[in-house]
């Protein structure tokens, strides 16, 4: 049984993972960007909150089954109802209809869209999507989301369970778009998709099915919406994306292209 503890524990675990996280975005990036000796430092606290998210939270603190989670550590077989041959269509049908839904809105506002679409830009786009919506899967869902879902407790009575699937679902959507700050348009979207989301991710959790669908889905919003993808300190200093800077070579292989 959850008891008032470890609810308060997993709401104190997602307000550090935050903090952190908008910490980097926001403090950590612009002082990486104006000065490049501080690189090792980023890389030092994304390390901590990797090794926090994937073991030490999960493992070591909750000890949640893969099953709740959506991956699977070292081998252990994710036998839950996200596995791929009970999910994938579910997260394939999701992704097909936003999908088309972003395509024929950026076509509604701009019939020669499809022209305007550059193949390399798209793929080059795709290829940087299928890691970071994987890395993102990882940290608003495989974690927050899980974490909430035991800091939240189920109501009383019949509909109880479906009750608590929308309160963990909104409370993981308005996380996930707030991370999205100063970009309001993209919050807007953020908060629209990690609704439905978190719901799909409840249950059927699986981060890297949840990975793909953010991947495509991101990139249709940014070539055929033209939303930018731009969040924090990097909104307003495109220049300062701070993964042009602390991943070698990236900045040439990408351009300007995010």
């Amino acid at each position: 049984m959850t008891t008032a503890a470890s609810r308060l524990r997993n709401c104190a675990e997602v307000a550090l993972v935050m903090g952190a996280l908008e910490f980097g975005i926001w403090i950590m990036g612009p002082l990486v960007v104006r000065d490049h000796s501080f690189i090792l430092h980023y890389w030092l606290l994304v390390l901590l909150c990797g090794v926090y998210i994937l073991w030490l939270s999960p493992l070591v603190i909750n000890r949640d089954p893969a099953a709740i989670r959506g991956w699977g550590w070292r081998g252990e077989p994710n036998l839950g109802p996200g596995r791929w041959n009970l999910a994938w269509r579910s997260y394939a049908g999701v992704t097909a209809t936003i999908g088309v839904a972003l395509i024929a809105a950026g076509w509604w506002r701009d019939p020669a869209i499809l022209d305007r679409i550059v193949p390399g830009t798209f793929a080059v786009r795709l290829s940087g999507y299928l890691v970071w919506g994987t890395v993102q899967a990882l940290i608003f869902f495989g974690f927050i989301h899980t974490r909430l879902r035991q800091a939240i407790p189920v109501p009383a009575g019949k509909g109880g369970l479906h009750a608590h699937q929308v309160a963990v679902g909104v409370a993981t959507a308005l996380v996930f778009s707030a991370a999205h700050l100063p970009n309001w348009p993209l919050m807007g979207f953020t908060l629209a998709a990690g609704l439905i989301w978190s719901c799909l991710f409840y249950w059927r959790p699986n981060v890297w099915l949840l990975g793909l669908c953010h991947a495509l889905l991101g990139t249709l919003l940014h070539q055929f919406v033209r939303i930018p993808m731009r969040i924090g300190y990097f909104y307003h200093e495109p220049h300062g994306y701070i993964m042009r800077t602390v991943v070698p070579g990236l900045a040439d292989f990408i351009g300007h292209r995010f």
